[in-house]
């Protein structure tokens, strides 16, 4: 099945895009961690630097918020642009140096297969979620550009007038659901900060991310635009399907590229970047 993106393919010469995340969640496979020198044997051609890490993650219970710890692997890239984190629920993949959706996907499913050579997802497993995020930094090209000038204005929020002539700090969200085919449906959520000096990044995201190509010093003042679309199978897990799969990241991409170009961002900050 040959399948192909839906929405505009427009390049942009000043690249804003500072971070685009992939990531597929399934139910628990223990054998993560007993498998995992022979993972790292088979990433470590195109990802030679390995990390053993700790996470945690929250759940809810009768008894309240349980904290747990969850071994995480990490593999990266010789030149720090790319990694994978690997742990018993979830494969994500980053990259800073973004070289085109479709590079970028066929990539993530060359890493899929890889792992799923020891893990059989395919084989035995079923997946929870897809997720997409792609991370825009708004770097004002002199003293007199503006964050504002490239955001639609929808997204832009008034001064109040109490603060008078002090740089706007803020941050604007909104979400909601997203359609990705006849019978599946997703969501999407849509983030800006501005204003918060050297934040690189959304907060969330500072941490186990690859090397930014531009990063912002703790002086500057940019703004983020962060847009992150998932599909939940409901109301139970499905089982993993390569194609099924695919089809969902690229519907998942198709509203994050339309929605950037024809809601979030404004003709002028498209003219910028061109």
């Amino acid at each position: 099945m040959d399948i192909k993106r839906k929405c505009i393919n427009q390049p942009l010469s000043k690249q804003p895009l500072a971070l685009v995340l992939i990531q597929i969640r399934y139910t628990p496979i223990n054998a993560v961690d007993s498998n995992i020198d022979k993972i790292q044997e088979i990433l470590r051609k195109d990802f030679p630097i390995y990390e053993k890490l700790r996470n945690i993650s929250v759940s809810v219970s009768p008894e309240g918020l349980q904290q747990n710890a969850i071994s995480l692997a990490s593999f990266s890239s010789r030149n720090g642009c790319e990694n994978i984190l690997l742990d018993k629920n979830q494969i994500t993949f980053q990259v800073t140096d973004y070289p085109g959706f479709e590079s970028f996907y066929s990539k993530f499913e060359k890493i899929l297969n890889s792992i799923d050579s020891i893990l059989k997802l395919k084989e035995c497993g079923v997946y929870t979620r897809c997720g997409l995020r792609y991370v825009d930094q708004i770097i004002p090209l002199d003293t007199n550009d503006t964050i504002d000038s490239y955001l639609n204005e929808n997204f832009i929020i008034t001064q109040p007038p109490v603060f008078k002539n002090q740089k706007k700090v803020c941050t604007v969200s909104m979400a909601g659901h997203i359609e990705l085919s006849e019978n599946k449906r997703g969501a999407m959520s849509v983030n800006l900060y501005q204003g918060q000096k050297g934040l690189a990044l959304p907060p969330d995201l500072l941490t186990r991310t690859p090397k930014l190509k531009r990063d912002a010093g703790k002086s500057e003042r940019i703004g983020l635009i962060d847009m992150d679309a998932s599909f939940t199978p409901a109301p139970d897990p499905e089982e993993y399907n390569e194609e099924t799969v695919k089809e969902i990241f690229y519907r998942l991409h198709d509203n994050i590229i339309t929605g950037f170009f024809e809601s979030v961002v404004s003709k002028e900050g498209i003219a910028k970047w061109k």
